[in-house]
C-alpha cells in the first residue's frame, strides 16, 4: 500500500500551501486520509480528494480576502478537521459542497469565530434535503420562482383588475417545491427549532394584487440570513 501522503499531492503544493502557509494542518489530512485507506474505503476517499481539489479552486478566489487571524490559531485545525469529516460521510455531494463553503467563508469572515463555524456544520449536518430547499426558496422566492420557471406564474395586472389575491405561505411553499403539506410542516418545523426561520411561517398570507410569492418574503431570521450567506445557495 502506497503512503498516503504519495497520493495526495495537495497536502504539500495545493491547499495546504496556498491555504496555511505553515500551519500543520497537513499532518490532520494525511492522517484521516491513512484512516480511510486502512479501512479500504473507496467512495470516502474519493470524497476527501474531491473535497480538497474544490477547496483548492475555491481558495484561489478567496485568497486576497483571507483572515490570517482565523487559521494561524489551533482552533482552525480542530475545525479544518470537522469539515474534512463531515464532508467524508456526507453522501449528498449538495451537502458536501455547502461543508466546503461554510468552511471556505469562516476562513475570510471578519471575525475569528469558530463556534459558529462549527455550529453551523451540526445544523447543515441536521438538515435533510426538503429543508435545504426551503431555505432556499425563502432566501428569495422571487428569483426562486424565476429560476425554475415560474412555476407560480405572474398575476394577470391591468387597469381593469380592481380586486386583490389572498395568499397563503403554505399553499405557495408546497407549490414551488413539489411537496406535501405535511412536508412542509416538517421541515419548517426543524427549520424554526435551528433558529433559522421565523414562527408560524406557513400561517403567514397576503392579500393583495402582486406576485403570490411575495407571501414568503422576509421569512429567514438574523441567523438564517447569514446561514444561507455562508453556505452560498
Amino acid at each position: 500500500m502506497n503512503n498516503a501522503k504519495d497520493n495526495l499531492p495537495l497536502i504539500g503544493k495545493g491547499v495546504l500551501k496556498s491555504i496555511l502557509g505553515s500551519f500543520p494542518v497537513g499532518a490532520t489530512a494525511v492522517a484521516i486520509y491513512n484512516e480511510l485507506q486502512a479501512k479500504q474505503v473507496k467512495r470516502k476517499i474519493e470524497r476527501l480528494e474531491d473535497f480538497y481539489h474544490s477547496l483548492d479552486e475555491k481558495v484561489n478566489t478567496i485568497e486576497k480576502k483571507i483572515n490570517e487571524d482565523f487559521i494561524s490559531k489551533e482552533d482552525f485545525q480542530d475545525v479544518f478537521e470537522e469539515a474534512t469529516r463531515y464532508v467524508v460521510l456526507e453522501r449528498q455531494a449538495k451537502k458536501r459542497e455547502y461543508f466546503k463553503n461554510i468552511l471556505a467563508n469562516s476562513i475570510v469572515s471578519s471575525e475569528c469565530n469558530y463556534d459558529k463555524t462549527e455550529r453551523y456544520f451540526r445544523i447543515l449536518d441536521n438538515l435533510s434535503e426538503t429543508e435545504l430547499d426551503v431555505l432556499a426558496v425563502l432566501e428569495d422566492p422571487v428569483n426562486y420562482n424565476r429560476r425554475y420557471g415560474m412555476i407560480i406564474p405572474d398575476p394577470i395586472n391591468n387597469e381593469y383588475q380592481t380586486s386583490w389575491n389572498s395568499s397563503r405561505a403554505d399553499g405557495v411553499l408546497t407549490q414551488l417545491l413539489g411537496i406535501s403539506i405535511d412536508d412542509a410542516i416538517e421541515a419548517t418545523t426543524v427549520l424554526f427549532s435551528n433558529g433559522l426561520i421565523v414562527e408560524n411561517v406557513l400561517n403567514r398570507k397576503i392579500e393583495s394584487n402582486s406576485h403570490p410569492v411575495h407571501v414568503l418574503d422576509h421569512l429567514l431570521t438574523k441567523r438564517g440570513r447569514d446561514f444561507v450567506k455562508f453556505l452560498e445557495l
